[in-house]
């Protein structure tokens, strides 16, 4: 799916769903932007995948990152 992060607003959207959220980032070198936020996926509309006809959950947490290069 297509995610966006619009870092003036704090509005995450991903498949079309926007939610605030806040990611830490920093420039670890010129040029370069790393950053990393943990989401509820089911802010979302996304169900946290399950095993065994779903009698094993998994956490609906999910640790999303990123690096940017300029």
């Amino acid at each position: 799916p297509e995610i966006v992060y619009k870092s003036e607003s704090g509005i995450l959207t991903i498949r079309g769903k926007s939610a605030p959220v806040g990611v830490a980032y920093r420039e670890s070198s010129p040029n370069v932007f790393e950053g990393a936020a943990r989401v509820d996926m089911r802010l979302f509309g996304l169900k946290p995948p399950t095993a065994a006809f779903g009698a094993v959950g998994t956490d609906p947490w999910m640790n999303l990152s990123f690096k940017i290069k300029f």
